[in-house]
């Protein structure tokens, strides 16, 4: 049943897509919004069994769920991300001095959960995120990788970056945060996510294929102005949560590496000090 719902998924992923003849309208800053935006490498295993799930369409995803499916939606097909048919969600925002703040959001429709803790079952809907911010339009300067009920900052080359103005993420495989590093003992510990590309290098160019996320009139597509639980499984949509992006704290858990929360302890920045 399980190859089933990932068959269906994939043959609705090229129908949908091929479907899409509107061009997706584009944010002001949107040419810089590509510039910056991360390649994200994924663990080698990632995408290899259904739940491991690469990222998805958010849109595909609704329709879905519009038509009634209510099996697991998980991409296990890696040409779709490395062809551009995936696209990375962002928000954008000016704030003081020029600078800017560039928020990518990437869409998976399962995220598994650790085996380690039996009863703790995966999830529908999960939304990886990576925070970009640019220094007067021209410059690469903090980054922010976020996690699992945490998030942490770092400063100018304490991050990998690819030809010079794409900084580089690494993507936990089963919970789906992001790092500024590969490794991870694949434990259920804050850090310790598998994270490893090995030779396969999988990863997503996510400046390919960026869709402005908004909610604002006529333009905007129907599945961004739902937010309805039922279609997303209780998960809000990022547009909709009211986040000031200028306002952004720069870690968030304790600073000391500890198996629970601890985005603090891998962070440039304090909690309490602003990108």
């Amino acid at each position: 049943m399980f190859v089933k719902w990932a068959l269906l998924f994939s043959f609705a992923l090229v129908f949908f897509n091929v479907s899409e003849c509107v061009k997706d309208e584009v944010h002001e800053l949107h040419d810089l919004v590509v510039q910056y935006a991360p390649r994200l490498r994924f663990d080698s295993k990632s995408g290899d069994t259904l739940g491991q799930c690469l990222p998805s369409s958010a849109e595909d995803y609704f329709r879905l769920r519009q038509n009634g499916f209510t099996g697991r939606v998980c991409n296990m097909d890696y040409i779709s991300i490395l062809d551009g048919r995936i696209p990375a969600y962002y928000e954008a925002d000016e704030c003081e001095n020029n600078n800017m703040i560039f928020s990518y959001w990437f869409f998976y429709g399962y995220k598994d959960d650790c085996p380690m803790l039996p009863g703790d079952p995966g999830d529908d809907v999960n939304w990886g995120r990576y925070v970009v911010k640019v220094l007067n339009g021209s410059q690469v300067d903090r980054v922010i990788f976020y996690q699992h009920e945490g998030w942490y900052t770092r400063n100018p080359g304490r991050y990998e970056v690819f030809e010079s103005t794409h900084p580089i993420s690494y993507v936990g495989k089963l919970r789906q945060g992001t790092y500024h590093d590969d490794g991870g003992s694949g434990t259920c510990c804050y850090f310790e996510d598998y994270r490893n590309p090995g030779s396969l290098d999988k990863h997503m160019d996510s400046w390919r294929n960026l869709v402005w996320l908004r909610n604002n009139g006529n333009t905007t597509p129907e599945w961004m102005t739902n937010n309805d639980p039922y279609y997303w499984n209780g998960v809000p949509l990022p547009h909709f949560r009211g986040e000031n992006l200028c306002d952004l704290r720069g870690c968030e858990g304790g600073n000391l590496q500890t198996c629970g929360t601890c985005g603090c302890h891998k962070s440039d920045v304090a909690d309490d000090e602003r990108p």
